[in-house]
């Protein structure tokens, strides 16, 4: 894909990126533009549609290290959509220099949402240092995934024009979408465990496991819309994220489809993740169950929240069916 065609008729505007490349690969580079466009679009839509939500977390809570790295991740995110589209549409030239903080901009972005993931996984386990240490190492492993974008990641003019392209990948920004699927995926799965082991249980059955797993049966309101809103979240984004790393490393496809679906899944990721921070925080849990009167098998002492250290802790009591 860094490569320009020498060869290809020039046309009668020397200026545009057509008359240094073929045209297939012309049409495929409108095409990812398109899509840049529209998922920067979703990204900006998501956030003016929260901005209530978001002015309630910053001025009726108090501000701590999980509300900076929200605010970091929606931050970076929108920062990183924004800047692959002027990238891409702009003749703005330094392409290897401004790459290098784009790729910055990528790393920030994808380690401060898994990082809001692992917050929650935190509060859960609060009590439990050995599951929070290892999931801790696996969050900076996330890192180091994403830390390789910079690394791998070029960029290129197209032939003497200052408009810049992507130049070419390598397995190891693959890896790093491979390291994102099974941190979520593990996360996910703890943190299910943990919400249908704490529930009241009359005895633990195949099928009583699998109907409380996939429809919350039996479970306490609570336990039931916190384990809803993380397969929310997974089912959002894990099959996304898994098609998109086999996308990546498909030497079948072309190069500008397999980074085609890169930022939408960062996009995703982020709104879905960013979804359930802002129910926490504004204790979306406790407000819709506190009208569930019939269900006593739970209690709220307290609404959801953070502590000082920044972990999320549930004050809860179980009185019995």
């Amino acid at each position: 894909m860094n490569s320009t065609a020498t060869n290809v008729p020039q046309s009668s505007n020397p200026l545009t990126i057509a008359a240094y490349l073929p045209p297939p690969l012309v049409f495929e580079l409108t095409i990812l533009t398109y899509v840049y466009v529209g998922t920067l679009s979703v990204m900006i839509w998501d956030l003016l549609n929260n901005l209530k939500a978001d002015y309630l977390i910053l001025t009726e809570r108090r501000i701590r290290l999980p509300t900076l790295i929200y605010c970091v991740s929606r931050l970076s995110t929108l920062a990183w959509l924004l800047v692959t589209v002027v990238f891409q549409t702009t003749p703005i030239g330094h392409c290897a220099r401004i790459i290098k903080v784009m790729s910055g901009i990528l790393a920030v972005a994808i380690s401060s949402t898994s990082l809001l993931f692992f917050l929650r996984l935190r509060g859960i386990y609060k009590d439990n240092n050995y599951v929070v240490f290892s999931f801790f190492i696996l969050w900076l492993a996330v890192c180091g995934g994403s830390l390789a974008d910079a690394i791998t990641i070029i960029g290129t003019t197209v032939g003497p024009t200052n408009y810049c392209t992507f130049g070419s990948f390598t397995s190891k920004v693959s890896m790093s979408g491979l390291v994102v699927v099974v941190d979520d995926t593990l996360v996910f799965l703890a943190i299910s465990w943990r919400v249908m082991s704490i529930s009241p249980s009359n005895g633990w059955t195949l099928k009583g496991t699998a109907a409380k797993f996939f429809r919350g049966t039996d479970l306490p309101a609570f336990s039931k819309a916190l384990l809803q809103d993380g397969q929310a979240y997974y089912l959002n984004t894990i099959f996304f994220s898994f098609a998109t790393t086999i996308i990546t490393n498909s030497d079948s496809i072309s190069p500008v489809y397999r980074e085609m679906f890169g930022n939408p899944n960062l996009m995703l990721m982020n709104v879905m993740a960013c979804r359930v921070f802002r129910n926490t925080m504004l204790g979306m849990y406790t407000n819709s169950t506190s009208a569930r009167t019939s269900d006593r098998s739970l209690q709220i002492t307290r609404p959801i929240s953070f502590n000082r250290q920044g972990g999320m802790f549930v004050s809860t009591s179980y009185t019995g069916a």
